[in-house]
């Protein structure tokens, strides 16, 4: 539906959600001093840690995005724990490489994964991470 929200977390400089209508982006800022001194975000983002922003914003999206979670991290696995433990409904979207750069292993291993024609026929990966596009439960 056009008129459906979508929250991104760990959405870092943006540069995803600036091409995405209806779109709330959420990153905490805590890679700032790793290899970018100074966020430079494409479109607005809202300083929040990414659990914290699925609890605040659960209620008002259809779809939420986790773009390249950092592989140091057990965001993610708290993520996908609290949204089965609200069952929520909607559509846990993942940009990620599987067993690779990004998320957590935990998250691989747990998370029930389907890899959409659609969403990725015109997916590239970027950089050096060979990531793809995942529909999480």
């Amino acid at each position: 539906m056009a008129d459906e929200q979508t929250l991104m977390i760990m959405a870092g400089n943006a540069v995803l959600g600036k091409f995405l209508k209806n779109i709330i982006c959420t990153d905490n800022l805590d890679w700032r001093h790793q290899d970018n001194e100074r966020p430079n975000p494409w479109t607005d983002v809202e300083q929040l840690d990414a659990l914290e922003a699925v609890k605040k914003y659960l209620n008002n999206v259809s779809n939420i995005i986790i773009e390249w979670c950092p592989d140091s991290t057990d965001t993610d696995i708290k993520v996908l724990h609290y949204l089965r433990q609200k069952k929520w409904k909607g559509n846990l979207i993942v940009l990620g490489e599987k067993q690779g750069a990004t998320n957590s292993k935990a998250f691989w291993k747990e998370a029930h994964l389907e890899r959409p024609v659609n969403l990725n026929q015109h997916h590239k990966p970027f950089d050096f991470i060979k990531d793809q596009v995942y529909l999480a439960k």
